[in-house]
């Protein structure tokens, strides 16, 4: 009686291409994740070196740009 088993190169390639895929994402989302952060920092923080991981959000940017800058208009 014989047994069936997935050959093991298959196993390697799969967890290769998740982790490839994995790295991937991250390479990607890490700029709309840095955006999303450094648009709810104060200008003290965005222009702080070393950058700051943790702060205190704020919409002020946002404000800013919907009365000051006119965006709307």
């Amino acid at each position: 009686m014989s047994s069936s088993t997935a050959p093991r190169g298959s196993l390697f390639s799969g967890i290769g291409y998740y982790l490839l895929a994995l790295i991937s994402t991250a390479f990607f989302a890490f700029p709309i994740v840095w955006m999303t952060l450094s648009s709810l920092k104060s200008d003290v923080d965005i222009s702080a070196y070393p950058p700051k991981w943790i702060f205190s959000p704020t919409l002020e940017s946002f404000r800013k740009l919907f009365t000051e800058l006119n965006a709307m208009d």
